[in-house]
């Protein structure tokens, strides 16, 4: 089994999980993106999203964006798909979850008041 294929396997099976693919990459979306596989010749550029910086390896880089942090992890072969990197997915899932239905709710709000501000 391919190192994408195992991630695959796993990440696709989780709630409304849609997959799609640019020239350039594969992205894993609930709403929003909250994993790019990008394909290099040699290994798979795997970038997640956290709520805190990931130092240690196998997280090469960890960069602040906006209030979130991107990280990335390459992979090789299949055999360097571990759990703990499911883990890190998973919570890249769950933050871009409640970061989503958070922006959701302040809309909403948002549109309540207009709405208010309209009838009175």
């Amino acid at each position: 089994m391919l190192a994408f294929d195992k991630i695959l396997a796993e990440v696709a099976d989780w709630e409304k999980v849609l997959v799609g693919v640019t020239p350039n990459c594969i992205v894993f979306t609930r709403r929003v993106g909250f994993l790019i596989i990008r394909p290099m010749k040699k290994w798979l550029d795997i970038k997640f999203y956290s709520a805190g910086p990931h130092p240690e390896k196998p997280v090469i880089k960890s960069k602040a964006v906006g209030n979130k942090f991107e990280n990335h992890i390459r992979v090789d072969t299949a055999d360097d798909i571990r759990p703990g990197l499911f883990v890190y997915i998973r919570q890249s899932y769950e933050l871009m979850r409640r970061k989503r239905s958070n922006s959701d709710i302040v809309h909403l709000n948002e549109a309540e008041r207009s709405g208010e501000d309209q009838s009175s």
